[in-house]
Formats: C-alpha cells, sequence, structure tokens
C-alpha cells in the first residue's frame, strides 16, 4: 500500500509531504507506485540515477515479485540504502555504481526504464539511446525533470527532441515532471 511508503518523503512534518529521502515529488511517486501495480507478473525495473535511494526504495518496496537494477557513477548514500534494504528483507534490487551510458547492459526485456540521472540534453538522450532498445514492446519508459519550467535541465529539450524527431510518439501520460512514453516497435 502506497501509504505505507510515506516516509520517503516525509520531514518531519505530518500535513505536508517533502522531498526526502525521495528526489521525485510525492505526487509523483504515488502515480509510479500505482503503475508498477498493474505490470505483468515478474516486472524488471532499471533506474537511472539513484542519488539518495528513496525512488530506488519505492520501486523495490512497490511489490514482491519486482527485480530493480538501479544504475548511478556517483550515488550519495548506498551505505543507507542497503541498510534500509536489509531492514525491509529486500533481495530484488542491484545498486550498479557505474557510468549508465556506457555500463554493460545485459537487461533484457526490461518492463519500465526510469530516466533521472544526468540532466544534460546530452546526457539525458544517452541514457534513452543506451537503454531503450532494451525495453520491451509495450513497456514504460519515464522520464523525470522532463516536463514544465525546468529549462536548467536537459531533460526537458531531449524529451521534446526526441519527440520532434518522432522517435518517442506513444506518449502516455505526464504528472508533474515526468513525461510517460510506452515504447513500441517505432519507437526503436
Amino acid at each position: 500500500m502506497f501509504k505505507d511508503l510515506e516516509f520517503l518523503w516525509d520531514m518531519g512534518n505530518e500535513k505536508e509531504h517533502y522531498r526526502g529521502q525521495s528526489r521525485i515529488d510525492y505526487e509523483e511517486g504515488e502515480w509510479l507506485y500505482n503503475l508498477i501495480q498493474a505490470l505483468p507478473t515478474l516486472p524488471t525495473l532499471v533506474e537511472i540515477g539513484r542519488k539518495f535511494g528513496g525512488t530506488t526504495l519505492l520501486l523495490a518496496l512497490s511489490r514482491p515479485d519486482i527485480k530493480v537494477s538501479s544504475v548511478d557513477n556517483a550515488p550519495y548514500d548506498d551505505f543507507r540504502v542497503v541498510s534500509q534494504m536489509k531492514r525491509f528483507h529486500l533481495f530484488n534490487t542491484d545498486l550498479i555504481v557505474g557510468d549508465s551510458k556506457t555500463c554493460i547492459n545485459d537487461h533484457l526485456d526490461i518492463d519500465l526504464l526510469f530516466i533521472d540521472g544526468d540532466h544534460s540534453k546530452e546526457g539525458c538522450l544517452a541514457d534513452y539511446y543506451h537503454w531503450s532498445p532494451r525495453v520491451k514492446n509495450g513497456g514504460h519508459i519515464i522520464f523525470h525533470d522532463a516536463v514544465g519550467d525546468r529549462a536548467d535541465m536537459g531533460c526537458v529539450e531531449a524529451v521534446n527532441e526526441l519527440v520532434t524527431l518522432g522517435i518517442l510518439k506513444n506518449e502516455h501520460k505526464s504528472v508533474s515532471s515526468m513525461r510517460h512514453f510506452i515504447h513500441g516497435n517505432q519507437d526503436r
């Protein structure tokens, strides 16, 4: 139940939710949790960009049958994340320290790709091009910080370019700063 994961946002004020350990907004977390509930049995998720590990924990705690691989070249506090994973008896997550644009990508048939790493236009595009061929037909590609007034982040520009060029065609839904696409053969 999503309410059980609110600790990822709480910073001591029970009436409001802040970006605590999770670096996504509360609304985005709830939407992502619900999307994960609708994935097929034994889903594979890849997260690009872990920072404090809040979204990593959200993904891993969403379903017991989930397999999560989280890639970050400079995570802030993997010791804390590993401690929390042990506390919750999570053995479904690989924490990979490495460059998401060049690390070996042996994940086949990814159900959900969550791109929230290098926020430069070039970095976001590189992550997309490196990982998207592994997303299965009908799988989900989600870009964080890709909507709205986040002009200081190249994700907005990168995703707009992919859409303008016709590379990403099946936009499903945007929630707060996330853009969500359904991956299909035409997106490869």
